[in-house]
């Protein structure tokens, strides 16, 4: 038996990324999830025979972009750009 990951990507909207996924890379939507309000929390997609997972992680998420840049270099453990400690006042 032949093992594979099957990749499940975060996003905070979901139909916005399934949009993009499928017109940038040619995927194709296989299912869709979505609760009582309507926003999509989960999605199947394929493309030539592989599979990825769309999903939304709940409401305290906030992608990297909403993240101060600090908090990304101090995660990544790297000094931050002209800072001696390695971390900017920012």
């Amino acid at each position: 038996m032949t093992g594979r990951a099957i990749p499940m990507l975060s996003y905070e909207d979901c139909a916005a990324a399934i949009a993009w996924l499928c017109a940038a890379f040619g995927f194709q939507e296989v299912e869709r999830f979505a609760d009582e309000s309507g926003r999509v929390t989960h999605a199947i997609l394929e493309r030539e025979g592989a599979t990825g997972h769309i999903g939304w992680p709940g409401p305290e998420y906030r992608g990297p972009r909403a993240m101060p840049r600090r908090a990304m270099w101090r995660a990544a453990g790297r000094k931050s750009p002209g800072s001696s400690t390695g971390f900017s006042s920012k």
